[in-house]
């Protein structure tokens, strides 16, 4: 017996370092396939984010769905980066990806949250540049609000969550709880 589907679609944003590891290619093709969610944006992070980009445009072009668009983020240095879907990727011109690329995808990060009616859950694969970026903008609230009263949601893999320094302690004040390997964080609005 299936279960029923609903009829609301979680927003969400993907912030990725697709391109190296195939966890990231995967999770990025669930998503797109899930009737539940509506990826409303897929932000690259570390190393060359513009590769990463590339590799995210190519397999949202391939599976149908231009109308996501790509946002270029924070490219922290590695000591080794791996490309192995370089061949695949050679000669993609991301200038020709018919949907939108965010050259700030930090920005564009924070503007799909800042519009949205609703709240947006965050799903982080990665070291967080991106997210630590917006928290040094002064955008907390933006990271902790999605719409009038209602906070945003983080879901990352634990390895993200802890002992990066991508987000300043400081900054990251809130809930964690660890199940199965992902850690999840739900922010309180500032004042709460």
């Amino acid at each position: 017996m299936s279960r029923p589907i609903s009829e609301h679609r979680i927003p969400v944003i993907l912030d990725i370092d697709i391109g190296t590891d195939i966890d990231d290619t995967w999770a990025l093709a669930l998503m797109l396939k899930s009737p539940e969610l509506d990826v409303r944006l897929v932000v690259t992070e570390t190393a060359d984010t513009r590769y990463r980009a590339r590799v995210a445009a190519k397999m949202l072009e391939a599976g149908g769905r231009t109308d996501v668009p790509v946002g270029i983020g924070i490219p922290i240095p590695e000591d080794r980066h791996p490309t192995p879907q370089a061949p695949w990727v050679e000669g993609y011109d991301l200038a020709r990806y018919p949907g939108p690329v965010y050259e700030d995808g930090v920005g564009a990060l924070i503007d799909t949250i800042m519009d949205s009616t609703e709240p947006v859950t965050l799903v982080c694969i990665g070291p967080l540049p991106n997210i630590g970026r917006a928290l040094e903008r002064g955008e907390t609230s933006t990271l902790v609000r999605a719409s009038p009263g209602a906070p945003a949601l983080w879901a990352c893999t634990a390895a993200s969550a802890v002992g990066t320094g991508a987000v300043p302690r400081s900054r990251a004040s809130g809930t964690w709880s660890t199940t199965t390997g992902t850690a999840k964080r739900s922010l309180p609005l500032p004042g709460t």
